[in-house]
């Protein structure tokens, strides 16, 4: 099933989404939430007095300072920012792209925390990551627990049960500390507490069925599927879930996790975070729960899971700018799961697509299948059916950025 050539045409896309859009989601991102972001990492860390300068200087450049070089000349990535950031130089954080000001956030954060200096190696969203084990085992009980039971009598996976995994999985992706820190609002609004049936009603696309039936017909002696993962908690949770059915199976014979090679977005999933997630599962999960995490880490020693980073997923470049060696490698692969907002919208450049344009016209460069699970908390979205946009906008105005409404969406 994996493409023999890659693709690498694109149509010409539309212009990048800007925060100094007036009363755009980016205007408030950068305008609010990523300031407070940087007032909860010097609330939530007990800092030396010129880290705590470094953060509050960045506070108070956003967001009408210029972009300047990182400078963070202890850093192996610091040579590729500078030639990320030099088309940008002289614009303002409004000004430039918005995912490109964004990315260049977060990174700003690990300099200004010194993370990249010998002796240093804090990562800023520690307590805020931690916190969320509870809630996020409390959470994945009930469907390890219900696994086991179908599982029992056959190793075998049906349509019913892999697509029930996937709309389990997607509303993961609400669970977001970079949106919903509690210095930025609550979860009360969106569907978390809503049965699986109900959340059915917010996917405005769902493409469970045609993913499902493409994984069960995969050769299952070689058969390998990719997560570009997002965050953790409750997310990557489910995630791991996710992998240990596709492995514990025998559906693929490996499964990658590709994962931020540091901290970013508060929440994003590095490999030390999976390894600490899967320790906690096992330390403090019911019987299914310790199971499951006994065999993710069997896998991982046996290397049928594999945890990897790149500089790439901390990047500010788009999916059209994959460098070769991730392109090689994902085309081994026979299905790219693609989780959570900020990898959507680098997959189709953070642009103002129409809602309706068809997916082959913003992935047409990818080597290989891509599943799209993502929850929308950007202006962004494609793939939509005929007059959809236009309906969400009377019944509901912050559609696409408020968390509600999701996507599952498949592309071959």
């Amino acid at each position: 099933m994996r493409r023999t050539q890659t693709k690498r045409t694109y149509i010409n896309p539309p212009e990048p989404l800007r925060g100094e859009e007036k009363n755009s989601f980016a205007e408030h991102t950068l305008s609010n939430r990523l300031p407070e972001i940087a007032r909860q990492v010097l609330k939530n860390n007990q800092w030396q007095r010129e880290i705590q300068e470094n953060i509050r200087e960045l506070i108070s450049e956003m967001p009408y300072s210029k972009l300047t070089l990182l400078d963070d000349v202890s850093a192996s990535d610091n040579d590729a920012w500078e030639k990320y950031l030099e088309p940008y130089l002289g614009m303002s954080w409004l000004q430039a792209p918005w995912f490109v000001a964004e990315m260049y956030f977060f990174r700003r954060i690990l300099k200004a925390t010194k993370y990249f200096q010998i002796g240093f190696d804090v990562d800023p969203y520690q307590s805020q990551k931690q916190a969320e084990l509870p809630s996020a085992l409390e959470a994945i009980q009930q469907v390890c627990d219900q696994l086991e039971v179908s599982l029992t009598d056959s190793q075998d996976v049906d349509h019913f049960l892999l697509e029930r995994l996937f709309h389990s999985n997607i509303w993961g992706n609400q669970s977001d500390l970079s949106i919903w820190s509690p210095a930025l609002g609550t979860q009360s609004d969106r569907s978390l507490s809503l049965s699986e049936d109900q959340k059915k009603k917010f996917l405005l696309t769902d493409h469970a069925h045609e993913v499902s039936a493409y994984l069960l017909s995969l050769d299952k002696s070689d058969g390998r599927v990719d997560f570009v993962l997002d965050n953790v908690g409750i997310e990557l949770a489910h995630d791991l879930i996710l992998a240990d059915t596709f492995l514990r199976t025998e559906m693929v014979d490996s499964v990658y996790f590709n994962l931020k090679p540091y901290p970013t977005y508060v929440s994003d999933a590095t490999p030390k975070d999976v390894i600490e997630s899967i320790a906690f599962y096992k330390r403090e999960g019911t019987l299914a729960v310790q199971q499951m995490a006994e065999r993710l880490e069997r896998n991982i020693a046996e290397k049928r899971l594999i945890l990897k980073s790149d500089f790439f997923w901390g990047s500010p470049l788009m999916g059209w700018e994959l460098p070769s060696h991730l392109v090689q490698d994902f085309s081994q692969s026979d299905l790219i799961i693609s989780k959570g907002d900020a990898n959507y919208r680098r997959w189709f450049g953070d642009r103002k697509w129409e809602p309706e344009t068809p997916l082959e016209d913003g992935l047409g460069y990818l080597p290989t299948p891509m599943l799209l699970l993502r929850v929308l908390k950007a202006e962004i979205v494609v793939g939509l059916g005929e007059g959809v946009s236009a309906k969400m906008d009377e019944l509901d105005p912050t559609w696409m950025y408020n968390g509600r409404w999701g996507v599952i969406q498949f592309i071959q």
